[in-house]
C-alpha cells in the first residue's frame, strides 16, 4: 500500500492499461463473430419484377377540383357576391320581399314564388304575363303548380275550356200512329219512323225491336185530354227502351220528343 501512495501515478497508468487491453480483447472477440451473424441476419431475398398499383383516388379528386373552381351559388334569387337581393320601395321604405314575415305584394301569390323563378315581381301585370308562351299565364301557372318559365310544364289543356252553350237535340224516332183497340195494347200495331234518315215506316207489336237503332217497344199507356175549344186530344204514350244501356225514353203520338242525350258546346280559350 506505500508503494501505491509514493507511486500512485504509476499504479493509475498500470489500471488504465488494463482496461485498455480488456475491452481491445472484447473487440477481438465482437469482430470474430460478426460474420457469423450477418449470415443468420440476412437470409434470403424474394426478388420480383412486378409493381404494387398505387391509389391514385386522391390524385384525381385533386384533378377534379382544380378543373372545376369553387363558384358562388345562389338559391332562390336571395342575392350573390354581385347582386343584391330584391327590395321594394313602398312609403319611402325599401322592404325585403323575401325577409320572413314580409307581405305578399299580390293577394294569394308569396314573394318567394316571383323570385324563384326570376319574375318582374314589379311589374302590377306579372300574373296576366306569360313567360314561357304556353298560353297559360303566371297566375295559371302559380295555380297549377307548374313552372312558368319552362313551356313542357303547364296546366292541363282543358282549364282552358269554358262552356258555351247546352243544347238537346231532337230523338230521332217519331211514335206516328197507332191502330187497335188502345185499352188491350197486345193487339195494337204502331207506327214508327225515323227523322235522321229516309227510311219505309215500321209498324211494329209490344216487344218488338225497332229496326235500325237499339231501341225495342217496351209498353203504351193510353191517354187523352180536352183542350179549351172541348176538343178531344189523344195524348198517349209509347215507351222504348234501349236494348244495351236500359235507358227508356216516352214517345207521346204525334210528338217530336228530345233525346235523352245531352250535348255542350265548349270554347277553347
Amino acid at each position: 500500500m506505500n508503494w501505491i501512495k509514493r507511486r500512485w501515478d504509476q499504479f493509475a497508468l498500470l489500471v488504465c492499461a488494463l482496461l485498455l487491453l480488456a475491452f481491445s480483447g472484447l473487440l477481438i472477440v465482437k469482430a470474430m463473430g460478426f460474420a457469423t451473424v450477418f449470415d443468420s441476419l440476412k437470409g434470403n431475398v424474394v426478388k420480383s419484377s412486378e409493381v404494387e398499383p398505387v391509389d391514385t383516388t386522391v390524385i384525381e379528386a385533386a384533378e377534379m377540383r382544380i378543373q372545376e373552381p369553387p363558384q358562388w351559388k345562389v338559391t332562390d334569387q336571395e342575392g350573390s357576391l354581385f347582386i343584391s337581393r330584391k327590395y321594394v320601395e313602398k312609403d319611402g321604405l325599401l322592404l325585403d320581399v323575401l325577409a320572413e314575415g314580409s307581405d305578399d305584394l299580390y293577394v294569394g301569390v308569396p314573394n318567394a314564388w316571383f323570385t324563384k323563378y326570376d319574375l318582374p315581381i314589379l311589374e302590377t301585370d306579372v300574373l296576366e304575363q306569360d313567360q314561357d308562351s304556353d298560353k297559360f299565364n303566371n297566375r295559371e301557372e302559380f295555380e297549377g303548380k307548374t313552372d312558368p318559365i319552362d313551356p313542357a310544364s303547364h296546366p292541363p289543356f282543358w282549364q282552358k275550356l269554358r262552356l258555351k252553350e247546352f243544347t238537346q237535340t231532337k230523338f230521332r224516332l217519331l211514335f206516328s200512329a197507332y191502330t187497335g183497340d188502345p185499352l188491350n195494347p197486345e193487339s195494337l200495331t204502331f207506327q214508327i219512323n225515323t227523322l235522321d234518315v229516309n227510311q219505309p215506316t215500321q209498324f211494329l207489336k209490344l216487344g218488338d225491336a225497332i229496326e235500325g237503332t237499339k231501341f225495342k217497344i217496351k209498353s203504351f199507356e193510353f191517354k187523352s185530354f180536352v183542350n179549351e175549344n172541348n176538343v178531344k186530344r189523344d195524348i198517349s204514350e209509347l215507351t222504348v227502351e234501349n236494348s244495351e244501356s236500359g235507358d227508356s225514353v216516352i214517345l207521346v203520338v204525334e210528338k217530336i220528343a228530345n233525346s235523352p242525350d245531352s250535348f255542350a258546346v265548349f270554347h277553347y280559350l
